[in-house]
């Protein structure tokens, strides 16, 4: 199986973008450290799988008050 590279990189990097999005707002709901959660995020949407389940963690997780 032959990728092209320039098809991928658009849309791991809409990936990655989106799922720092998420991160981050999820991160500040359910940790102490948002911005942490946003550069894991980030750098799990290079990773597909990786990506999910940083989301499912994230969204298993209990909200802290």
């Amino acid at each position: 199986m032959n990728f092209e590279l320039n098809a991928l990189v658009p849309y791991l990097l809409g990936l990655s973008l989106i799922m720092a999005l998420i991160g981050y707002f999820l991160g500040r709901r359910k940790s102490k450290r948002p911005f942490v959660a946003t550069f894991l995020g980030f750098l799990s949407g290079f990773f597909p799988p990786f990506a999910f389940v940083f989301l499912l963690v994230l969204l298993l997780r209990e909200d802290i008050n």
